[in-house]
């Protein structure tokens, strides 16, 4: 239940899931700095490269159980906001 609460203080604070996990992953000092820096942020609301290996990776197995959820429960989920219509 923390681990949630963290990320969805992150998610608030950044703005963009990429960053939230970067902050959550590598901390928010890490993340604020990688904004800030154009060798890894463009425009300084998402990271586009992420200079740790280690949170690299974790982002991506984030991003790739995320689709997996996706595909799993797609269905149920447009199920259950088609009764709340």
């Amino acid at each position: 239940k923390y681990g949630t609460l963290i990320l969805s203080f992150h998610l608030k604070e950044f703005g963009d899931l990429k960053a939230a996990l970067c902050a959550y992953n590598a901390g928010r000092a890490n993340a604020k700095k990688w904004l800030k820096d154009k060798r890894y942020s463009k425009d300084s609301k998402t990271i586009d490269v992420i200079p740790i290996k280690e949170t690299d990776e974790y982002v991506k197995r984030v991003y790739l159980a995320k689709e997996v959820y996706k595909k799993l429960y797609n269905d149920e989920i447009n199920k259950r906001n088609e009764v709340i219509k």
